[in-house]
């Protein structure tokens, strides 16, 4: 299979792109266990992803970072907060100069995003 780019970045631009509502899918498959993989390997999965969580509420996400010579570093960060009023699936892809300096942006802005529509407590 040729990922059409680079074999740092195939998953950003190559013919292998993803695009970050395919990872909103990927996740919701994975949240209703839908994957092609055991159902035990599925919820370890959904287990890792915990990133916080309160009486109320979880937050299961994901994260990752490129950065190639010469080019804008390129993180993102994915997953769904679950609340009693229901799921919200998030993906963010950050495009930065500032390299690894950003890297708490992605986490930041999808924070204050679920906080505004109500899918994360204020005090997250």
């Amino acid at each position: 299979m040729d990922p059409g780019g680079d074999d740092q970045q195939f998953w950003l631009s190559g013919t292998l792109r993803v695009f970050a509502m395919e990872q909103v899918e990927f996740l919701q498959r994975l949240y209703h266990n839908a994957l092609s993989f055991s159902l035990v390997g599925q919820r370890l999965v959904k287990d890792l992803m915990v990133n916080e969580a309160g009486q109320k509420w979880i937050l299961r996400a994901r994260s990752g970072w490129v950065a190639v010579p010469e080019q804008p570093a390129i993180g993102w960060w994915d997953g769904w907060a679950e609340r009693a009023k229901g799921l919200v699936f998030f993906a963010i892809n950050i495009s930065t100069t500032k390299g690894l300096a950003d890297a708490p942006k992605r986490q930041a802005i999808a924070t204050k995003v679920l906080q505004s529509i109500d899918a994360l407590p204020e005090d997250v």
